[in-house]
């Protein structure tokens, strides 16, 4: 069997603290482990300062994990990144930040091949053209400057850029938040052909649960920096195994919103037990002071000791 595109063991990631009289770090990333295989993509979602964002960069190399390992193909993760380049791309929440306003798109699209050298240049009017057509947009289009151009159109060619070398691993963070929601799902679809067509392996990541339900094959939640649950698609909106999760869920029925309802963020908290035990409207002694670990219940992994109890709620 081929090893994971992406394989993220026991990583963790830490900031320095920007906080006066505070020379100590502050750990955005704890001990997650996950595997993202070829053709399949792993929506991750949470709340803003989860950790989504740093798991993200790991998975890019962009910053060294400071414990755990991260594989690609099964490989070690290589600290020179040139090694990589054209295999690994990220789409980004404002495309403007991967065009060049003072350049023609055209050549900003084309920027990845140059830089990959993967292409004779006299090869590459020819490629974006036919990378253009792909994402939807008229190869004319190449000429034209990023300000000439509507919001969806400068995503397609945002998602052009990242894909015209082909790479095994693309995260989309955030990829379609600041869109309109008619053209929300237009990228949306796109994004799904594309995997269909081009088989790259994708983390998605975002705090929209809907529409991350569209798009992934599988779910992941985190919480303050830790994975609180893991399943797939069909699993977990059928089934959340965690008290985090079912809050988080936009489809609660409203009779049961109450009962996950978070009772109030709390900073810090006891490291004994679960970090959610504050918030949590089913916690009980158990949870302040044992911490619980992912473990597979059913067809997923929850870090609840009462996953049974939340599953069947």
């Amino acid at each position: 069997m081929k090893p994971p595109v992406i394989y993220l063991g026991g990583v963790s990631a830490t900031y320095a603290s920007r906080r006066l009289r505070d020379s100590g770090s502050i750990r955005a990333v704890s001990g997650v482990t996950l595997a993202i295989e070829r053709g399949r993509t792993l929506g991750l979602v949470g709340e803003s300062g989860s950790g989504k964002t740093t798991l993200g960069k790991l998975c890019l190399g962009m910053m060294r994990p400071a414990g755990g390992f991260v594989q690609f193909n099964g490989e070690p993760l290589p600290r020179n990144r040139h090694r990589l380049r054209g295999s690994l791309a990220v789409v980004l929440q404002n495309p403007e930040w991967a065009l060049n306003p003072r350049l023609r798109v055209g050549v900003s699209v084309a920027e990845p091949l140059r830089i990959a050298r993967s292409l004779p240049s006299g090869d590459v009017p020819a490629t974006v053209a036919d990378m253009l057509a792909k994402v939807g947009l008229e190869p004319v289009l190449a000429n034209r400057y990023p300000h000439e151009l509507s919001g969806g159109q400068r995503q397609r060619l945002a998602i052009a850029r990242a894909l015209i070398t082909n790479p095994t691993f693309v995260v989309f963070d955030e990829a379609v938040s600041a869109l309109d929601v008619s053209i929300q799902s237009q990228v949306l679809n796109l994004i799904k052909d594309l995997q269909a067509s081009e088989g790259f392996a994708a983390l998605f990541i975002s705090h929209d649960i809907a529409v991350t339900r569209y798009v992934a094959h599988d779910i992941a939640v985190m919480y303050r920096g830790e994975l609180v649950e893991r399943a797939s698609a069909r699993t977990f909106y059928d089934k959340p195994r965690h008290p985090y999760s079912r809050a988080l869920r936009l489809t609660i029925a409203e009779r049961d919103r109450a009962a996950f309802t978070f009772r109030g963020q709390v900073e810090g908290g006891d490291a004994k037990g679960c970090l959610f035990s504050e918030n949590c409207p089913w916690a009980i002694e158990r949870c302040v002071v044992e911490k619980p670990v992912l473990r597979e219940i059913g067809e997923g992994h929850s870090a609840c000791h009462r996953a049974e109890d939340v599953g069947e709620a």
